[in-house]
């Protein structure tokens, strides 16, 4: 961890430099050895404090740290005046704290990553020591404030001792500076530097100490804790919670006197004046008594001085002079009176009794506002919290009631419906069983105006301020954490809500246990490459936003062969990584159904796997789109009901489709389009291995590469595959999301020496196009060998690269020497060189719909000229010969584009001269061939994209 501070040389020099330490031991280490060069060592030496903006100590230049310091000097002893009043003298030291309890103090810190040393006024009966503890995470000033006074009352209940003995007249042992942000703590005393010790726990779990003020009201007690004087009757000083201003005034030394009834006699925070007079600078209280009789809803400083005057200034100038901001001070105290039982809205005022919301209307009757009798409108709606996207959208309410079946139920309502008619509102909350206890005209707007001004508060400790709730509209990662329709996986800084779109949710169903997925589908996957595979491309799907290399974040496999091999099995087995592996209601969807609902049910598995079955059942017209839709990672745009552009659904997955042809050959034999970039995202694995436990069967063993020594013969694997898939399921994807967010941040990392194993062993000669489909390889078997070292698979080492490079070598045979996107180049034009009727012959009057031929289509005529009978294979006029030199096709420039799939014209034209198909004869002004022949006959002439017709027909990409 890095763990920055500021070291300045004295108290009264407000400037220091910058210091950053990789490690708290460092830390240490300095503060223990600051004055060893020191020949005399007086107090005010070398300090260190928060680090500072512009490196300047002051209050408002205080930046975020991970570490707190705590004084524990020992209390200070307290008397009486002759009213009985408590005070501690001025000029009054602390006791320090007996070596019993320094011993009892050190135990309690020993867990922690903190280091202790004496301070100069430290003495062996009376010990007096400063502790430095890290924490997990950088925290601003305020936060800081309340983690530091959260901590030590902590520390106070764990060593009673340190905590204020109103008895015995003792304050509390530790000193409140600590709790000040801009404080300077000194060094280690140079002849004392020894007695340092340093613990190496872990740091203060932050979150712990941060939520609520309750144990920071108890540590602030102390403070203005004296009866109320006759003129404030009804004034209660205890504080309900913590008042901020008091704290920072307190925290200052700024306080002069408790005047009683909540007004406090001040020294001005501006600094600027100091004439001593106690009437000059007051601090009123929330609730404290104006002279005119009304109460102050905030805290308010008031300065009577000139100086002060003259210049206007107000609360709001003097809170930002404490580094406070007015408005955020007004909302909290607003928070802290928030009384959802009795409050007051547009409608009138709403009042809960036994579970029953009432609500009196205000009327105005003779000019005079009243309230009118209360009527009975519904259940208690309790809202959990505000509402809304990760990125700060969408904003609403989660609000929860008991239905007629008295279960509770929470529902998201969003504001646009609460600020609008409400009969939306109205008809979703019946709907869902919220009773109401009266149907007048109005009530869709009662119900809008009690759940959108109801204040919002903690139920279970009122001292904390109500949660936030983020929506979760797709499934998958959110920060560190993991989300599912079952619930989260790992650590949310806030409440997550899951509403799906489309109400599609991803299945995470359990069943059964990880020991015995192990025994049966994890062990036959050790003797079949493709099940591997098909578990690997599982667990690599929340890796794709994990790892950077990835370069196409959404893409799939295509597993296909005849009926018998068992793709079917695989795909299920791959499903049941994270749920329910069935089509009833499970995680396995029909091709069918995939396009009626693509990107709802995309986003439901956001971030995990797609198993769609059958590619038979898909309409063919369907299949392009659906491929390229859910490799794009993006819905398409739409409008909402105000006709404005709603945000469309992302979302990043791994899919499995199974299918008895490859999706290029069944858009084939239906006879429609083909694009390369079709087998690039959902790649064909002919997952049938070929191979026969006697070399007389006839049936393979499928899937299988061999029988697996339990067995005796392949059915019984099949048959154990199928109980181990359909009573072991969702455990292993639930045991590997836990395990991918405790390490979220590390995954890179863990991924890197298997990545290199992977690619040391990878085809090293291969186009652009397939260093895409290795990543995705590469991906699942990084995937597969993290989970092995987790011990989650049951798997030994290698055995998921293994299972990928052997499936990648099948699929890339034969296609290292050129791109997947040039071959459907040239299958495409020789595709359209098969049909010559749709070619004219060049100086007639045929009809071109593709472009031209110089030959006749049984090939023995040369294309003449009428007249003069030239060949017009040559661009000039040369004898006539009886067959032509080349065959050759024309392209018509308006066709050519349509052909050649992803490809520009010049790109393509580029390819086909790689491999010796385009024919140019002409050149340009500079001299450098062009792409189009030219061509003439007769009257007729013009460039055409023209390729050999024999070569291109003949062309292999062997070649």
């Amino acid at each position: 961890m890095i763990i920055e501070f500021m070291l300045v040389k004295s108290a009264k020099n407000p400037l220091g430099t910058p210091q950053k330490v990789e490690t708290f031991e460092d830390f240490a280490r300095i503060v223990q050895n600051a004055r060893n060069a020191r020949e005399n060592d007086p107090k005010d030496g070398p300090a260190i404090c928060a680090p500072m903006k512009d490196n300047k100590r002051k209050d408002v230049n205080v930046l975020p740290r991970n570490w707190v310091a705590i004084d524990i000097d020992g209390g200070k002893q307290q008397e009486r005046d002759v009213a009985g009043k408590v005070y501690t003298p001025k000029g009054t030291d602390s006791l320090g704290i007996s070596p019993q309890v320094l011993e009892a103090l050190k135990e309690v810190l020993k867990p922690y990553s903190c280091f202790i040393y004496p301070t100069h006024s430290d003495t062996p009966t009376a010990r007096k020591y400063r502790a430095v503890l890290a924490l997990d995470k950088d925290l601003g000033p305020k936060d800081w404030q309340i983690c530091t006074h959260n901590f030590c009352s902590w520390l106070m209940e764990k060593v009673p001792e340190l905590a204020e003995q109103p008895d015995k007249l003792i304050t509390a042992a530790i000193d409140s500076a600590s709790y000040t942000p801009a404080q300077i703590m000194y060094t280690v005393p140079k002849e004392k530097a020894a007695s340092l010790e340093l613990f190496s726990g872990t740091p203060i779990a932050t979150a712990q100490f941060t939520k609520g003020s309750e144990t920071k009201k108890k540590a602030l007690a102390k403070i203005g804790s004296t009866a109320p004087t006759p003129e404030a009757e009804g004034f209660k000083p205890e504080l309900k919670h913590v008042d901020p201003i008091l704290e920072a005034l307190t925290e200052r030394g700024l306080i002069l006197r408790d005047m009683g009834g909540g007004k406090y006699a001040i020294k001005c925070p501006s600094g600027e004046h100091d004439d001593g007079s106690l009437t000059s600078t007051a601090y009123f209280a929330p609730g404290s008594q104006r002279d005119n009789g009304k109460r102050y809803r905030y805290g308010a400083i008031c300065c009577m001085h000139d100086t002060c005057k003259s210049k206007g200034r107000g609360t709001e100038a003097f809170l930002s002079m404490l580094g406070m901001e007015y408005a955020a001070y007004c909302r909290e105290i607003d928070q802290q009176e928030a009384n959802p039982d009795l409050f007051t809205a547009s409608s009138g005022e709403y009042s809960t009794v036994n579970g029953v919301v009432y609500l009196s209307v205000y009327k105005v009757l003779a000019g005079k506002v009243t309230k009118g009798p209360k009527e009975a409108l519904f259940p208690e709606i309790e809202i959990i919290g505000q509402a809304r996207d990760p990125d700060g959208q969408g904003w609403g309410r989660l609000i929860a009631f008991r239905n007629n079946d008295r279960r509770r139920l929470e529902v998201l309502i969003q504001d646009s419906d609460l600020t609008g008619k409400g009969d939306n509102v109205r008809e979703a909350l019946t709907s869902a069983g919220l009773p109401l206890y009266s149907t007048g005209r109005n009530i869709a707007r009662y119900l809008c105006d009690y759940i959108y001004n109801r204040p919002i508060v903690n139920r279970e400790n009122s001292d904390l301020l109500p949660q936030k709730v983020a929506i979760a509209r797709r499934g998958g990662w959110l920060g560190n954490a993991f989300i599912t329709p079952n619930g989260v996986i790992g650590d949310s800084e806030e409440r997550v809500y899951y509403e799906p779109a489309g109400n599609a949710k991803a299945n995470y169903d359990q069943a059964g246990s990880i020991e015995k997925w192990c025994g049966s589908v994890g062990y036959l996957a050790r003797y079949s490459s493709p099940l591997t595979l098909a578990i690997c491309t599982a667990l690599a799907a929340p890796l794709l936003s994990r790892i950077s290399w990835v370069e196409q974040k959404s893409g799939g496999f295509h597993f296909y062969s005849t009926s018998t091999v068992g793709k079917t099995s695989i795909s299920e087995a791959a499903a049941g990584v994270y749920g329910k592996p069935s089509p009833d209601g499970g995680r396995v969807i029909s091709w069918s159904g995939t396009a009626n609902a693509l990107e709802c049910v995309a986003a439901a598995h956001n971030d995990s796997l797609m198993c769609m079955d059958e590619l038979k059942t898909a309409k063919f017209y369907d299949v392009n789109d659906i491929i390229y839709r859910l490799s794009s990672g993006v819905g398409k745009p739409r409008m909402d009901k105000d006709t404005n552009l709603r945000k469309p659904l992302t979302w990043q997955v791994l899919w499995i489709s199974t299918g008895e042809l490859t999706v290029s050959q069944y858009l084939k034999k239906a006879g429609a389009d083909t694009h390369a970039g079709t087998d690039i995202r959902s790649i064909p694995i002919d997952v049938g291995m070929g191979v026969r436990a006697a070399p007389m069967d006839r049936d393979t063993l499928g899937i299988f590469e061999a029988i697996p020594p339990r067995f005796k013969t392949i059915s019984e694997a099949f048959k154990l595959l199928s109980i181990g898939t359909r009573e072991n399921y969702g455990e292993l994807g639930h045991k590997w999301l836990e395990y991918l967010t405790v390490n979220a941040e590390a995954l890179e990392t863990q991924a890197e020496p298997f990545a290199r194993a992977f690619e040391a062993k990878a085809p090293k000669e291969i186009g652009a196009q397939q260093s895409r489909e290795l990543n995705r390889f590469k991906l699942c078997a990084v995937a597969g060998e993290i989970a092995t070292k987790a011990g989650l698979t049951g798997w030994q080492e290698g055995q998921a690269t293994d299972a990928a490079i052997k499936l990648m070598e099948r699929y890339f045979a034969g296609l290292t020497t050129g791109t997947k996107e040039a071959r459907r180049l040239i299958e495409s034009l020789q595709e359209a060189a098969q049909t010559l009727y749709k070619f004219a012959l060049y100086g007639t009057s045929e009809r071109a719909e593709y472009g031209y031929r110089n030959f006749e289509p049984c090939g023995i005529f040369p294309c003449e000229d009428s007249d003069t009978g030239e060949d017009l294979t040559d661009p000039e006029i040369k004898p006539v010969r009886s067959t032509p030199k080349q065959k050759r096709l024309m392209f018509l420039d308006s066709v050519f584009p349509k052909l050649i799939g992803n490809y520009s014209p010049e790109a393509a034209c580029e390819e086909l001269i790689h491999r010796g198909l385009l024919i140019q004869n002409d050149k340009d002004k500079k001299g450098r061939p062009r792409l189009q022949a030219k061509v003439k006959a007769g009257d007729m002439n013009g460039r055409f994209y023209t390729v050999d017709y024999d070569k291109l027909m003949n062309y292999e990409e062997s070649d």
